[in-house]
């Protein structure tokens, strides 16, 4: 270690920091104050002198190597042992005449354990030397060697070790708080109002595409990924082209197609499948041009085909256009076949064959027909057919915890819930024919969880054994992120909602076996029907720019840019009385803005009480005996706030691409259709409930055919994905771009963040490094995605997101579940259902068969953008976490969940579900007591009603209240409002789950422990005159922290209906 400078005196004002120095002087150590000094012998001494002729030399001098002992007091010299057992060590001492410097072995130790032990009888320090016997050091560390952890520890001071921990201790934190800023992709509150400029997605640019049913999907591009090369060009219009890997021998040769890229070149690699093309290749200037040949032979016929491949792609533009944004590959394969000559594209992630090729009206064939027959006709031919599965159907509330929680989906640190509009419910759908069996969940929650279905499985087994198992246990939540996070076990999903949380887990996971254990109670004989209908002025594509990079072929093929059409199971029993339905329809649960703290199920959960309410009139919210979920689709870029994004601050739209206002995000939000979010949320549900009312009386198609459900654990990390018929690449490790953190439309992000960045920002690069640095693998891989966190190569304390998801498809007769893990987007559902449409069509061509999304299901992997959509890294691009080959990967495994589906073949686990909830962190901490306040108690009425309202009046009380995590947070009701009967006993007309009440929960005193409640009522026009009262119910924790029910009421108030 270099400490001296040459001529300069050693002293106790210059010895440096990283040095300890041990002075022997005539066998004591002088003090001073406590802090040791140097003897004088020592002190008059330059570092020239201590390597020259004018003291005793070492064979080598000291220089950087030095090492000084220093040791506050003579009774802590024992700590010189520790550090002489580490590593050898140098000493420096007086013995009163002159210095002495020697090197001390570990292993001779014990010839001077007087001078550097606990012992304190006096030492010689010539008699330590001639102990030593060492007067040369071949041993010595050379000055270039690294020095280890510890040693380097060791020669710091106290006061250095010190400096570097409280260093390294506050990058830690700001890297934590970076992070949680980043994450708060909801940081900007979206204003109460929704109202503003009417812009909607009918302004140019988002125009529909018209319908061409006889175009084929061509998404057929060479795929940056982590096997092909990326080339810049300065070029906007890029070629691309094979150069012959130099590297590599013809025969067999890897494939490097030219990507050219705007920004830098990567290098990937595509690799040829086991039959490789013979291949030549031709230069043409500095250039190697692959041209390949490729021979297949069909078993069936004696034909040869043959085919020349010249790739050309266009990269998406940086504002895409109808005109400027295809990209559509010009891989054309000539199959020669009988003399006939057949054109086709090969489709990226399946491999093309004229044999398997299948055109639109080919498929159309396959999707079922929906008959109109009355409902007379239909009741009869219920009674005379015999049931052909057994059916149940159960509810139960999961409402988490009402207060200090985060909620979950807009990743807001702030959106804390603070009371509940109305409860959130698990509702359980039990099929079974013969031994088969289902069973289909929907949670009104933001997601399914792997950590969740783990935890139920692990109950459902106590009870139930192997009947319900992962294989046709099916959870899928509707996507409020009005509801408690913390039922994730990956990190990133867990940063807003300090770790995992407990209280909402255990509330989800016994209200989810709950709901299970009613379905399967009411097990019995029934009949299953199906229907599909168009639901318009519901929804909208929230990254119109994206959507338009896909191909136009295929944009042609549909009619709008988001999927309009619902699709409905009617349950019935043997008799034809209805007992439950499930509908699935694609749009996003933000019709509640990230300024709301109430939980709510949001549209979705909304349209689910109607129905039921609808179903039975005389039940109470949550209590009917008809149970109806509203499932969630490939949701993934469909927002429910139909005006559209527009600036608030102006009223003008947003940029289009980037959703800026003047280049910052914070101001261009999405909203409509309602004057609030309560409103919109009210009319988004309204629409879904009316639409599902109208498929539900009309349904008439019978569902006919086996249960079955296929299932296996992925590993979406290293996938191999088919290019073409002859390579392959794979997907990468998670990670997080820079558009993540711009948010979206339905709940912009914060700093200076934006959607469509493909750069990145050298700033925010430094900070994500702080956590971790991606790997020149990670950056290659993810191509054109600017990683912002790299999170697949981070596992401290645990996995910041999955690497294994659940993948599962469930078969209800002509209807196909596809049960997938993360939020895919409108053209990427397509996609799917198309791919597993098309395997049944195979297996079953003369059969037809409904196809569906089951979104968010299982495991929650974040997004699934096209590979086209990907290039654009809008925020559902960059939260595509596997890389552009995200998608493909998907398509290939569901088709093969359908093949062996289709043919009944069983799939072996190659891989398993990875349960942590033991090593999971909770940092949320729990209540510590409540106080009522001086001379005030529990339940005391604060503030009370008035005498008398009418229809449209908003009744208000509050109450002195205890936190409401004391309470147990299902199955039960924080208010209740009562209508007084004729024979003066009370009726509850109304709970904490009704549309029309809210119940508020505040903390007044963080230090006194003082909360309040405050309920409200909007009285509804159908609401009867009469005497009604309000009652609030909860629990409190006192100082002893013992748990104690306590309830309020507010005094009798009369409603009248206004004079006409």
């Amino acid at each position: 270690m270099g400490v001296y400078h040459e001529d300069e005196p050693l002293t106790s004002e210059n010895r440096p920091d990283q040095a300890i120095a041990v002075e022997k002087s005539e066998n004591t150590l002088q003090e001073n104050n406590g802090i040791p000094e140097l003897s004088k012998s020592t002190q008059s001494l330059s570092h020239s002198e201590l390597v020259s002729g004018s003291a005793p030399q070492c064979d080598e001098p000291m220089g950087n190597d030095v090492e000084l002992l220093n040791y506050e007091r003579t009774d802590e010299v024992c700590e010189a042992s520790e550090l002489l057992q580490s590593h050898e060590s140098y000493a420096v001492w007086s013995d009163g005449e002159s210095p002495v410097v020697v090197s001390v072995d570990p292993a001779e130790e014990r010839s001077w354990s007087r001078l550097v032990t606990c012992q304190r009888g006096p030492a010689n320090a010539k008699e330590a030397v001639a102990a030593l016997n060492r007067p040369k050091y071949p041993e010595r560390r050379a000055e270039s060697s690294p020095l280890s952890y510890k040693t380097w520890m060791l020669q710091l001071t106290r006061r250095r070790r010190l400096e570097i921990f409280i260093a390294v201790g506050l990058s830690l934190w700001l890297a934590f708080f970076v992070v949680l800023a980043i994450f708060m992709n909801g940081n900007a509150n979206v204003p109460d109002a929704d109202s503003g400029s009417t812009t909607s997605n009918n302004s140019p640019g988002f125009q529909p595409a018209p319908v061409s049913p006889h175009e084929t999907v061509t998404p057929s591009v060479v795929l940056p990924s982590r096997n092909n090369t990326l080339v810049p060009n300065k070029t906007s219009s890029l070629n691309y082209t094979l150069p012959m890997d130099r590297n590599k021998s013809t025969d067999g040769a890897t494939l490097l197609p030219s990507v050219a890229s705007p920004t830098s070149g990567k290098q990937y690699k595509i690799s040829p499948t086991a039959s490789s093309p013979v291949t030549t290749s031709a230069t043409s200037g500095s250039a190697t041009v692959k041209t390949t040949t490729i021979t297949t032979m069909r078993s069936t016929t004696s034909a040869t085909t043959t085919s020349s491949t010249s790739t050309t792609i266009k990269t998406p533009t940086t504002k895409p256009t109808e005109a400027s944004i295809e990209q559509e590959s010009t891989t054309k394969i000539a199959s020669k076949q009988n003399g006939e000559t057949t054109a086709f594209r090969a489709t990226v992630g399946v491999t093309s064959s004229a044999a398997t090729s299948q055109s639109e009206d080919e498929l159309a064939l396959n999707r079922l027909n929906y008959p109109s027959v009355s409902p007379m006709e239909l009741l009869a031919t219920l009674k005379d057919k015999e049931p052909g599965y057994v059916i149940g159907v159960g509810r139960a509330d999961i409402t988490g915890p009402p207060a200090d929680a985060n909620m979950m989906g807009y990743a807001n640190p702030n959106q804390v819930a603070g009371g509940i509009h109305f409860r959130q419910y698990s509702r359980a759908f039990v099929v079974g024919q013969g031994r088969s069996r289902v069973l289909f969940i929907n949670i009104d929650a933001c997601m399914g969880s792997m950590l969740v279905k783990l935890e139920v499985l692990k109950k459902l087994k106590l009870v139930y054994g192997d009947l319900y198992n992962a294989e046709n246990v099916c959870i899928s939540g509707t996507h409020t992120h009005s509801a408690p996070a913390g039922f994730l076990q990956d990190v990133l999903f867990q940063i807003t909602s300090m770790g995992y949380v407990p209280e909402t887990l255990n509330a989800m996971v016994d209200g989810i076996v709950e709901s299970v254990r009613i379905a399967h109670d009411n097990l019995a004989p029934g009949h299953i029907l199906i229907n599909k209908g168009e639901l318009l002025d519901s929804n909208i594509n929230r990254s119109p720019s994206a959507y338009l990079n896909n191909p136009e072929s295929e944009r042609k093929r549909y009619a709008y840019n988001v999927d309009k059409e619902m699709t409905l199971l009617k349950f019935v029993d043997k008799d034809g009385r209805g007992v439950g339905m499930i509908n699935w329809f694609a749009v996003h649960c933000t019709s509640m803005n990230n300024s709301n703290s109430l939980i709510s199920g949001d549209n979705k959960g909304y349209a689910e009480l109607l129905f039921e309410q609808a179903m039975d009139p005389d039940s109470l919210p949550g209590d009917s005996n008809f149970v109806a979920a509203f499932a969630q689709s490939n949701e993934g870029d469909v927002s429910p706030n139909t005006r559209g994004p527009h600036c608030i601050d102006t009223g003008l739209p947003c940029d289009n691409l980037h959703s800026t206002c003047n280049g910052k995000v914070q101001n261009c939000i999405a909203s409509g259709p309602g004057k609030d979010m309560f409103e919109s949320t009210k009319i988004i549900a309204n629409n879904q409930f009316h639409k599902a009312m109208d498929l539900y009386n009309n349904a008439s198609l019978m569902v006919e055919g086996p249960v079955v459900a296929v299932h296996q654990y992925v590993d979406m990390t290293n996938q191999s994905v088919d290019i073409n018929s002859t390579h392959t690449s794979r997907t990468c490790k998670p990670a997080m771009g820079f558009s993540f953190a711009a948010g979206t439309t339905d709940g912009p992000g914060a700093f200076d963040f934006k959607q469509g960045d493909k750069t990145g920002n050298a700033f925010w690069k430094l900070i994500g490094g702080f956590l971790h640095s991606p790997s020149q693998e990670q950056k290659d891989c993810h191509y054109p995605k600017p990683i912002l966190l790299d999170t697949g190569e981070m596992k401290r304390p645990y996995s910041w997101q999955p690497d294994v998801v659940d993948t599962q498809l469930i078969r209800i007769g002509q209807l196909l579940i596809s049960a997938v893990p993360g939020e895919f987007t409108t053209m990427s559902g397509r996609r799917l259902n198309e791919g597993v449409l098309k395997t049944f069509a195979q297996v079953f061509p003369n059969e037809k068969f409904e196809t569906v999304i089951a979104g968010l299901a299982n495991t929650y992997s974040d997004y699934i953008a096209t590979f086209e959509e990907y290039h654009v890294q809008r925020y559902e691009g960059a939260s595509t976490i596997y890389g552009p080959l995200t998608l493909q990967a998907y398509v290939q495994q569901y088709k093969k969940l359908a093949l062996a589906s289709a043919k009944n073949i069983p799939l072996s686990q190659e891989t398993q579900a990875k349960d942590i909830k033991d090593n999971l962190w909770s940092l949320l901490p729990g209540v510590v007591h409540d106080r009522s306040g001086t001379f005030r108690s529990m339940g005391d009425v604060l503030k009370d009603v008035n005498e008398s309202y009418s229809p449209g009046d908003t009744v208000s009380v509050e109450f002195q209240a205890g936190n409401p995590r004391n309470s147990p947070t299902n199955n039960i009701t924080f208010l209740t409002i009562e209508r007084e009967l004729e024979d003066g006993t009370w009726q509850v007309v109304r709970t904490d789950s009704s549309w029309d009440t809210k119940y508020i929960w505040t903390r007044t005193s963080t230090f006194w422990a003082l909360s309040e409640v405050k309920i409200t009522w909007d009285i509804g026009p159908d609401t009867p005159s009469g005497h009604y009262r309000i009652n609030h119910h909860g629990h409190y924790k006192s100082i002893t922290q013992y748990v104690y029910p306590y309830s309020g009421h507010s005094k009798v108030f009369q409603v009248v209906q206004s004079p006409s």
